[in-house]
């Protein structure tokens, strides 16, 4: 790459690191995570040394702090079973990733780390169809080995690939052509893991995006897009996940019945501790207190990242990483239209939030870090104001 030259080391180590971490978090949290450790570690040598007050200079320091501190107060003030240790008062350490990419990514980086994070989604996707084409597996869970944190990434991965489309200059046809090749790849990663949450969320974020794109036409580009998307899922296994969803739900032995009770009982436990909630650690074992005569289904989390927050961090702890998400979202909300990273950053939030509806994505480190990069790069490149970037240009 002709970008290493114009770099120095240290900035040569960093972008790095971003690569490794954008293209290994489709398939080794142990890689990813490293990755933003040092990152961070790098991040804080800056701000020292430039002496940058965070605190003064960056608008999400301050509401980020706050939803930490509270889930450090949710340690003290929650359950008997929130186990005081090391772990429990770093919960929220991955969305440093946000503040990692606000003050050390450069312009010239992004397009980069894009690129890493579909090159991994697409193999990530491969990894999933194989898993049920060649090994036998009824879903596909690919090189994460889960099929619904592998699905809810790839629908993400899918997200941004159709918002670089929807906001792409229409003669670089190199570029839309493998674009192309790897949202069909990974939309089709999508339908082998079987994850009902993950197609769907891609399928209204993508078709709110298309809305927003081109308006009026946009419609008409839409309901076509759901009678395709509703013919492909009914022609396939994954159809016969989709006919069922409306029935079992009174059931704790199917999918969304056994949410359903985790749900309910979450909400009872929230009753007991709503101010600071449960605490980071004290979650399954006071669920398993709950629902131990239904039978021994798991119970590692809510199934749902806002019942969970919330009967982790009780109400103080929801509104606070709610105020933190909000803030950023509205920054890229009032951009939309104008910039194309506003645009990006924004549906694929939408995706990974609608994902969260049945699944704890904000405590999935794959899919939590996936997320992360996206929408560290949307608000940077948002605040920097690019000349020109309309979601029209192609900017990348």
């Amino acid at each position: 790459m002709n970008i290493y030259s114009n770099l120095s080391t240290i900035e040569k180590v960093t972008f790095t690191l971003m690569l490794l971490g954008a293209f290994s978090i489709n398939m080794s949290i142990t890689i990813g995570e490293w990755s933003e450790i040092l990152l961070i570690i790098i991040m804080i040598s800056f701000l020292y040394r430039s002496k940058i007050n965070i605190f003064k200079d960056c608008a999400y320091v301050i509401p980020f702090a706050i939803y930490w501190f509270i889930t450090i107060l949710s340690v003290f003030f929650g359950s008997d079973q929130a186990h005081i240790g090391a772990k429990s008062f770093l919960q929220p350490w991955g969305l440093l990733y946000i503040f990692v990419l606000y003050y050390l990514v450069k312009n010239e980086y992004i397009k980069y780390i894009f690129t890493a994070l579909i090159l991994g989604a697409v193999i990530l996707a491969i990894s999933a169809i194989l898993d049920v084409e060649f090994y036998g597996n009824e879903r596909g869970g690919g090189l994460l080995s889960m099929y619904m944190t592998t699905g809810n990434i790839l629908a993400m991965a899918a997200t941004l690939i159709t918002c670089l489309l929807l906001s792409s200059q229409m003669d670089k046809k190199r570029e839309l052509l493998l674009l192309s090749i790897a949202l069909i790849v990974i939309v089709a990663g999508v339908f082998y893991t079987g994850t009902r949450g993950a197609l769907l969320s891609f399928s209204v974020s993508a078709i709110i995006a298309i809305v927003v794109r081109f308006k009026t036409k946009g419609v008409v580009i839409a309901l076509f897009l759901i009678m395709a998307i509703v013919a492909v899922v009914f022609s396939t296994s994954i159809g016969d996940r989709f006919t069922d969803i409306f029935s079992g739900f009174s059931d704790p032995t199917t999918s969304h019945g056994w949410r359903i009770v985790l749900w309910t009982n979450s909400f009872t436990l929230l009753s007991e501790y709503p101010i600071f909630g449960v605490g980071p650690e004290g979650y399954e074992e006071l669920i398993r207190e709950l629902v131990v005569s239904i039978g021994s289904l798991p119970t590692g989390h809510a199934h749902n990242s806002f019942i969970q927050q919330l009967t982790m961090y009780g109400v103080l702890g929801f509104l606070a990483l709610m105020y933190f998400y909000g803030k950023i979202l509205l920054k890229l909300a009032k951009n939309i239209l104008t910039n194309r990273y506003a645009f990006i950053g924004f549906f694929v939030t939408m995706t990974y939030f609608l994902e969260g509806l049945t699944e704890d994505n904000f405590g999935d480190s794959e899919v939590a870090i996936f997320h992360t990069i996206i929408l560290g790069i949307a608000l940077i490149a948002t605040e920097r104001k690019y000349n020109g970037n309309s979601i029209d240009r192609n900017i990348i």
